[in-house]
């Protein structure tokens, strides 16, 4: 039984990882906001109380980032970080505004490092740290889309990637792994019902990836099929 901490876990992908790797008979902590709707976790936690936990933790504050791992610490050893929560703000040029760009990177970038830093000691010797990033953050692909209101959020997800990159570097000598992924075109409330893959479809192929990585892996970007994408 593995231990799995997923962010944004009360909807979307992050519920989908959780209602998976649940089914797996692993045991989940799923962390959402203060205020998110738990209806579906709390179904998850009706069938089985021991083996998931639900913390809140407000990822715009680095007090409660710090609160979360403190309730993480000594009570769990995590086999796998799943990075999940993320916003886009949608705002085309002309009509860029700062909160917009702060609130994608706070979420997008600066939590995701913060947290990590966190639960650097809560994690397992071969634990897996998985940032879900996002095709529009490769600067080699940014021809795609480059004309919708994305601008805020690629660019946070660009800064995710580096972080990847720079923290997978420094814990080399590790036999941890530390992976972007992107998920692909998915049917949430952030893709859309046009969307090519539903949740349940994405959380299947990125679980099945995840179980797959190995060292040679670490400090990569891939599709949700393994395939690695371009910075």
């Amino acid at each position: 039984m593995k231990t799995v901490l997923v962010t944004g876990a009360n909807r979307g992908l992050g519920l989908g990882f959780c209602q998976q790797y649940f089914a797996q008979g692993d045991l989940v902590i799923a962390v959402c906001r203060p205020n998110a709707c738990q209806k579906a976790l709390l179904a998850l936690k009706a069938l089985d109380d021991k083996r998931i936990r639900i913390l809140c933790a407000d990822l715009h504050s680095q007090a409660s980032i710090s609160q979360l791992a403190a309730n993480v610490s000594g009570n769990y050893t995590l086999d796998v970080l799943i990075n999940n929560a993320g916003v886009s703000a949608n705002e085309p040029f002309g009509q860029w505004t700062q909160d917009a760009f702060v609130d994608n990177f706070m979420v997008n970038s600066i939590a995701p490092s913060l947290l990590c830093q966190a639960l650097i000691d809560s994690l397992a010797s071969r634990a897996k740290v998985i940032q879900l990033s996002s095709g529009v953050a490769s600067i080699s692909h940014s021809n795609q889309f480059a004309q919708a209101p994305l601008d805020a959020y690629a660019m946070s997800k660009a800064a995710l990637n580096m972080f990847t990159r720079r923290l997978a570097l420094q814990l080399n000598d590790t036999e941890k792994v530390i992976c972007a992924i992107s998920p692909g075109w998915v049917q949430t409330d952030m893709g859309g019902q046009d969307a090519t893959s539903t949740v349940q479809e994405a959380v299947g192929q990125i679980i099945g990836l995840i179980s797959s990585l190995n060292k040679a892996d670490n400090g990569t970007f891939m599709d949700e099929k393994g395939t690695q994408l371009p910075w």
